[in-house]
């Protein structure tokens, strides 16, 4: 089954987009790195998530990188 999935991660000044089509992707993450930068902080997130009967569903939350 082919579900899109996106999600967007938003930091202070910057914002970056991760987007698949396979919900179990191992591949699909985020190395809390930007532009090949560690980075810490508490950042939002936004996830759509398109089903394969065209219904979507988007869920949002936060996360608290500490290095």
């Amino acid at each position: 089954a082919q579900i899109d999935f996106q999600v967007l991660i938003v930091g202070e000044i910057w914002f970056l987009k991760l987007k698949t089509h396979q919900f179990n992707d191992e591949n699909f993450g985020w190395d809390g790195t930007f532009k090949n930068e560690k980075v810490s902080g508490n950042f939002v997130w936004v996830a759509t998530v398109k089903f394969e009967d065209g219904t979507e569903e988007v869920l949002k939350g936060s996360v608290l990188l500490i290095r």
